[in-house]
Formats: C-alpha cells, sequence, structure tokens
C-alpha cells in the first residue's frame, strides 16, 4: 500500500511511466502528423495500432487500480456503449448486405473508419494515464507543446524552402495555402492553433515568476507560439485563426481577473523580450497573413456553399435515423446521393459533411449522437467544475482551451475527420479530465 497513489496509480509504476512519458507521447502524436494525418484505410489502422501499443505500455508500467477506474467509468462506459453501437449495426446489416436496400451502405468499409475511431477513444484514455505523469519539471503538456511545434517548424522549413526554390514537393501546399506535413490546410491549422494556445497558457504562467528559470521557459514558450502562430497565419484557415484568437483572449482575460502582484524588476526584464516578441509578429502578420484576409473577402460566398453542402447531408439523415449510414460509408452516400448541379460544382470532392453534428448523425444515427455527447457532457462537466478552471490554473486553462480550438475545427469543417486530429484532440482532453478529477 506504500506505493499506491491517490489517484489509484503504482508508485513504482508511475515512476517507470514518466521515465519514458517522452517515448509514448512521440508514438501517439507524431507519426499520424508526419504520416499524411492517419487518412485512408492504411493510416487509420496504423493509427489504432500505435495507439494500442503505447496504451499496453501505459497500462502495464502503470499498473492503475479500480481507484483510478472509477472516478472516469461514467463517461468512458458512454463512449464504449457508442462503439459497441456501431459494431451491433455493422453485424446486421453484414448479414443483409445483399438484401435489397435504399440505402447507400458500405460494409466492407467500415473496419478501416472504425479503427480510426477506435484509436481516438485509445487517445484519451492514454491522456487519463499521462495526467499522472505530470509532476515533474517538464510536464505533459509542455511535450505535447515541444511535438506540436516540431511539426510546425518542419512544415514551414519545407514551405519556405519550396517559395525559394530549392525544393519542388509540393505536398505541404494546397491551393496556394500552407497544408503542412498532413496535406491539409484545415487540420493543420488546428493543430498549430491549440499549440498556440498551449504556449500561450505557458507565457502567462511564468509572467511573474522569478528566477533566470522562468525567464528562459518564457523564451521556449514565445518562439514555440511564433512558430505555431506563424504556420497557423499561412494555412489560412479562419475558424481555426478565430477560434484561436478567441482561445487566447479567455486566457488572457482569465489572466487580468487574477490579483496577483508583480514586482518592478520582473515587469523591465520581461518588457525587452514582449516588444521583440511583438515586432516579430506584426513582420510576421504583414507578410502571411495575406493568404487569411484574401479568404475573409470570400466569406459570404463560401459561407453559402458551407450552408448547402449541411442542408443536401442533412436531407439524407432521416432515411437512416436511427441507425446511421456507418462508419466509412459516407464516399458511397456521396456518390448515391449526388444530383445535377450542385454535385458537379460542389460534391464530387466532398470526403466529409464539414459538421460534426451532421456527421454523428450519418454515421450512427440519434443513439450514436447521444451517446458521444453525454460522454463528452460528463467530461466538461467534470473540467469546468475543477478548482483548476475556477482557480484560474494558466497551464490547466491551455489543455482546455487547446482541445476547443481542434474541437471548434470538427464542428465547422474536417479537422475531425483525420485520426491525427482526433487523437490530438483526445490526449489534450484526457490530460485535462485526469487533472481535474485529480484535483477532486
Amino acid at each position: 500500500m506504500r506505493q499506491m497513489e491517490a489517484g489509484g496509480v503504482s508508485g513504482s509504476g508511475q515512476r517507470s511511466a514518466a521515465a519514458l512519458l517522452p517515448l509514448w507521447l512521440f508514438a501517439t502524436i507524431e507519426p499520424g502528423l508526419f504520416l499524411r494525418g492517419f487518412d485512408g484505410p492504411i493510416g487509420q489502422a496504423t493509427a489504432c495500432l500505435l495507439t494500442s501499443l503505447v496504451l499496453a505500455g501505459l497500462l502495464i508500467s502503470m499498473r492503475p487500480t479500480a481507484l483510478f477506474w472509477r472516478g472516469h467509468a461514467s463517461a468512458l462506459a458512454l463512449f464504449g456503449l457508442a462503439l459497441l453501437w456501431l459494431v451491433a449495426v455493422f453485424g446486421v446489416r453484414w448479414m443483409f448486405v445483399f438484401a435489397n436496400s435504399e440505402l447507400p451502405l458500405a460494409p466492407d468499409l467500415f473496419l478501416p473508419k472504425f479503427l480510426g475511431t477506435l484509436a481516438g477513444f485509445w487517445a484519451l484514455v492514454i491522456g487519463l494515464l499521462c495526467s499522472r505523469l505530470s509532476g515533474s519539471k517538464v510536464t505533459t503538456a509542455d511535450w505535447i507543446l515541444l511535438l506540436l511545434t516540431l511539426y510546425a517548424a518542419l512544415g514551414l522549413i519545407q514551405w519556405f524552402l519550396l517559395s525559394w526554390g530549392l525544393s519542388q514537393d509540393w505536398s505541404v501546399v494546397y491551393q496556394l495555402r500552407f497544408a503542412g506535413l498532413i496535406g491539409n490546410s484545415n487540420v493543420t491549422a488546428c493543430i498549430c492553433g491549440a499549440a498556440c494556445v498551449l504556449a500561450w497558457g505557458n507565457l502567462w504562467y511564468g509572467y511573474g515568476k522569478p528566477g533566470l528559470a522562468a525567464s528562459r521557459f518564457q523564451v521556449l514558450a514565445a518562439v514555440a507560439l511564433t512558430i505555431n502562430f506563424l504556420a497557423l497565419l499561412v494555412t489560412a484557415s479562419r475558424v481555426a485563426f478565430f477560434a484561436t484568437v478567441m482561445a487566447m483572449a479567455v486566457q488572457a482575460l482569465r489572466r487580468r481577473r487574477e490579483r496577483q502582484t508583480m514586482t518592478a524588476p520582473m515587469h523591465w526584464r520581461l518588457a525587452p523580450m514582449i516588444a521583440v516578441a511583438g515586432g516579430v509578429l506584426l513582420i510576421i502578420w504583414t507578410q502571411a497573413a495575406s493568404g487569411l484576409m484574401a479568404r475573409l473577402n470570400v466569406l459570404d460566398a463560401d459561407s453559402a456553399q458551407r450552408w448547402a453542402i449541411w442542408r443536401h447531408f442533412a436531407e439524407n439523415v432521416p432515411a437512416a435515423l436511427w441507425t446511421g449510414y456507418g462508419s466509412g460509408s459516407f464516399a458511397s452516400l456521396n456518390l448515391y446521393t449526388m444530383n445535377g448541379g450542385l454535385a458537379h460544382y460542389r460534391l464530387w470532392a466532398v470526403n466529409s459533411s464539414h459538421n460534426l453534428l451532421i456527421q454523428l448523425l450519418l454515421v450512427g444515427g440519434i443513439p450514436y449522437l447521444v451517446l458521444m455527447t453525454a460522454g463528452a457532457a460528463m467530461i466538461a462537466a467534470d473540467i469546468f467544475g475543477s478548482a483548476l478552471w475556477t482557480g484560474r490554473d494558466e497551464r490547466f486553462a491551455a489543455l482546455v482551451l487547446g482541445a476547443f480550438v481542434i474541437l471548434a475545427g470538427g464542428v465547422v469543417d474536417i479537422a475531425l475527420d483525420l485520426p491525427a486530429g482526433v487523437i490530438v484532440l483526445a490526449l489534450l482532453a484526457g490530460l485535462a479530465w485526469g487533472q481535474a478529477r485529480d484535483s477532486r
């Protein structure tokens, strides 16, 4: 019993798992970011395999007890039931695959997409376990920020080499927008936006802390913020940009309300760094935001087109209101429901409904939507009811708001249609959820 922690994790197992924390996180996050977001059947299976191996390694080393699982059982059970619902619907449809049906089903494409969804569930549990490994100076959130910044930096290097004519690899460009090594501008924007929020939270955390270590900590956070904000700008993604700015504004307002005394020497020491960072960001803004500004000018036309896409796919929900069309069936649904002008000009290359609510209904119907929403609501209740949130913990708020940026991209875009985006969101959410439960 002396080796048991309050969180229901073995003390010796916690130390051994913490020693390998960078490896666990690298294997969970980085492959998806460098391998096209784990898009496609092989990518989705790889995502599930890697997250399963990481989860198995953490479970073996940490040996969580019933005390650990008891605090998270309800929400995890709801997500588990949602996955079982998809399997049950798939099983029934597989038995009647040759029967006459007006539904554009694709039972043979179910497994790859389901494995991608399962990878997100495993990432949530990985985040829960990693929340017990945040006692060192370099926390789990710091490692996540480092890995996301590495992704943004390598993508930008390739982008600049291409701009200077030193490279012919156009994989990081999509319609003159930075798409990152994932190859998708909107998903990359959400990833970099979440990293901006994490870096911004670290800046606020170090502000007012005495000592040279705090100053170095802030410099590193400022570098990470600059790299990721530049990457965010050149993606020209409107939703991710405004979600990131909103999240950073919330962090600043939370900090402003906190009455914390600051010493004059600390202000003077931070002033040059803030001035330099502001100048760099101003230069970056004027040079890199042209694509974003151009896309803001056509916001009305793009909004009308997106609304037409939502309306079209929402019209297909009633035909399978209680069962959905199953995982992996969207491509079949898209082809099956194409009509005249709308199909030729807007839908032929669409691979998602670009709306999380509609997507959940199309995949699993009302039961799937209810179970997933209820599980997410329970996690949100734990997070926003915790002392870490009400006590204005900057780094905890950064985890929550970073997850919000990716979620916002999934609500009106495709940030959650690639397993890499789901994994990062689930990892941040699981980490924040575990810390919130542990604080109780």
